[in-house]
């Protein structure tokens, strides 16, 4: 099951996650050639960026590779839970590079949705963090609500909230 977003609390001190590699994981369309961009200092997010997009897409991975961990941090105060660690790339999703292709997992908890993909949105990178926690929200759903309409209003809630609203040209609902 796809469940594609389209168009802080203060945390604990976080807990160092070991990663054993580095590889690109299996993402949920993207094809391309994933460059690694890092891994935030918590160890629980890898950033990866489309290699063929250029400084661009490149600067808004590197300022989510920046921001990951205080994201992280946010959700978890907001579901009141710790997840697992997760890999994000930034593209052009839909083939868009402003943040209106959306973003991008395979499923509700952090192990089948663990591999985020996020819309690049060039000299925009708050976007780039609201779209990735938006999909990381859902993670944090653990199979409830994500990919009913509660869930989807949940996880851009959240999203408007680690962002400062960064997203406030998406629609949860027409009306």
């Amino acid at each position: 099951m796809n469940h594609r977003i389209k168009q802080t609390p203060t945390a604990k001190k976080p807990v160092s996650i070991h990663r054993d590699s580095a590889s690109a994981p299996a993402w949920p369309s993207f094809q391309g050639n994933a460059q690694l961009v890092g891994t935030s200092p918590s160890g629980r997010v890898t950033v990866y960026v489309d290699s063929s997009l250029g400084q661009e897409a490149q600067q808004n991975a590197q300022d989510l590779l920046n921001d990951a961990d205080r994201v992280v941090a946010a959700n978890y105060g907001i579901f009141g839970t710790t997840g697992g660690p997760v890999s994000v790339i930034v593209f052009a999703l839909g083939g868009a590079t402003d943040g209106t292709g959306g973003a991008d997992h395979m499923g509700c908890d952090y192990v089948t949705g663990a591999a985020i993909e996020v819309d690049a949105s060039y000299g925009n990178s708050a976007r780039v963090s609201a779209l990735f926690e938006a999909e990381l929200s859902e993670c944090s759903m653990n199979g409830n609500l994500c990919g009913l309409s509660t869930g989807e209003a949940l996880s851009r809630w959240c999203a408007a909230v680690v962002s400062n609203n960064a997203l406030s040209d998406f629609a949860t609902a027409p009306q």
